[in-house]
């Protein structure tokens, strides 16, 4: 008795299969007697025994073999025939079978399925707590759903691309999920469960060829989906694969990871603006000139050690990010995005032959940072994070006979400085009103 599985919450389909002992045909029973004899002991036990659900044998449903069964009407049975003799022996309900010439395969279809389990009764939740406070901030959300998308030309099918996502989803929904953490409602709460299935759902059904283009429309889709939703945040990481090339030549669909630098994008889009905001980057690009570098001029007093120079390794693991003018949506990421990170590089290193002096890195990235918002006008802001990678002169070789000649360095990372700025296209963070104010404190604090 071997069963074949569930097909729906319906129809469960029950698979017997008898063999015969006989070694002749004349002395084995006919198809149509197998049939029927196992129609008969279908009838006669079913109507008394149901199905374990687990698929282990039969239990006892009721000791009345006359009473009708809700788990099992009566049998409609068809046979299959396979060719061959075989040996074999099946109990049933305790009852020894022996049937057919060749095998014969009887499907039983039962059309109803058990009555549901009663949806089990929600346990009440009791806070500990004595007191409430007022919640000032609250979201849910899923992180770590990890995704890749293959995409394949559509003038040559064998073409393909990759885009291979890290995805983390927030949803907010200020007044309906309150009560969530307040009174223990779940009522409307979009599972992460759920929002992790979506990301799946949108890669499969949607068109897009970058991270941003990815995150917008699965800010959409929330929004469209869940009108509980105040706002949707998708935070999207990039791995970056390469194109492989062998001999000279890019293959078609073999890719190598290039590490450790990563895309992002971040897209926030609330219910009542018109589309999303999306702020792009790339974290760890990690960069390197070897000459060409200094620090001097700074402040020193007793508690400093760092000598002055006009000459040193510049390193860095930058990261970059950048945002573009609400309501421009019509831009090629990733051309923005390749354009950014060349720009950047000019900034830092100057053109490809006679470079460009830096007198600290300060100076370096914001003048890059100004290289970037000049060429590219949609975008309003850019932030660039540049913590040191230090590589320091091998003086040590002065003791074992040779001479450092700007030329074998220590590497190291730890301690290391962190250099930050935001260049904005236009400063318009304070009114005229609130300038005035502050000069009118400066003038006189009391008046203010």
């Amino acid at each position: 008795l071997g069963r074949q599985g569930v097909e729906s919450t319906v129809t469960t389909r029950i698979s017997l299969m008898y063999f015969t002992a006989a070694t002749t045909s004349a002395s084995a029973l006919s198809r149509t007697s197998c049939k029927s004899a196992v129609t008969k002991v279908l009838r006669q036990h079913g109507e008394s025994r149901r199905w374990l659900s687990a698929g282990k044998g039969w239990s006892n449903a009721s000791q009345n073999k006359n009473a009708s069964s809700p788990f099992l009407p009566p049998v409609y049975s068809r046979q299959r025939h396979n060719s061959g003799n075989q040996i074999g022996l099946y109990i049933v309900g305790g009852i020894s079978v022996f049937a057919g010439v060749g095998s014969a395969i009887v499907m039983s279809y039962c059309d109803e399925a058990p009555p549901a389990a009663a949806a089990p009764t929600s346990k009440s939740f009791e806070p500990l707590r004595v007191e409430s406070f007022p919640l000032q901030t609250h979201s849910h959300g899923k992180t770590r759903v990890r995704v890749m998308k293959v995409l394949k030309d559509e003038e040559d099918p064998s073409k393909h691309s990759i885009l291979e996502f890290n995805v983390t989803t927030t949803l907010h929904a200020e007044a309906e999920y309150e009560k969530c953490y307040t009174n223990g409602d779940n009522t409307n709460l979009v599972a992460t469960d759920t929002q992790k299935n979506s990301v799946y759902l949108i890669a499969k059904r949607t068109k897009f060829d970058s991270a941003e283009g990815f995150g917008a429309l699965l800010c959409h889709h929330f929004l469209k989906e869940y009108p509980m939703l105040d706002a949707v945040e998708a935070d999207i990481d990039q791995v970056v694969w390469d194109r492989a090339s062998i001999d000279g030549e890019p293959h078609a669909h073999a890719f190598v990871k290039t590490a450790p630098e990563t895309f992002n994008a971040k897209v926030s889009w609330k219910r009542t603006d018109p589309g999303p905001k999306i702020t792009s980057s790339v974290s760890k690009m990690t960069v390197l000139k070897t000459t060409q570098s200094g620090f001097e001029g700074y402040l020193q007093d007793k508690y400093t050690l760092l000598p002055e120079t006009q000459e040193r390794c510049m390193a860095t693991e930058l990261d970059a990010s950048w945002t573009c003018t609400d309501g421009v949506y019509d831009i090629d990421y990733n051309a923005t995005r390749q354009r950014v990170r060349e720009l950047i590089q000019k900034g830092l290193f100057g053109s490809s032959k006679e470079g460009v002096y830096s007198p600290s890195l300060q100076a370096t990235i914001y003048d890059a940072a100004c290289l970037v918002l000049s060429e590219l006008p949609f975008i309003e802001s850019i932030t660039i994070y540049t913590p040191n990678l230090h590589y320091l002169p091998a003086k040590l070789l002065d003791r074992l006979g040779e001479s450092f000649d700007d030329d074998v360095f220590i590497p190291t990372n730890e301690p290391s400085g962190t250099i930050t700025c935001t260049v904005v296209r236009n400063n318009n963070d304070q009114s005229t009103d609130e300038q005035a104010s502050k000069e009118a404190a400066v003038a006189d604090p009391k008046d203010a």
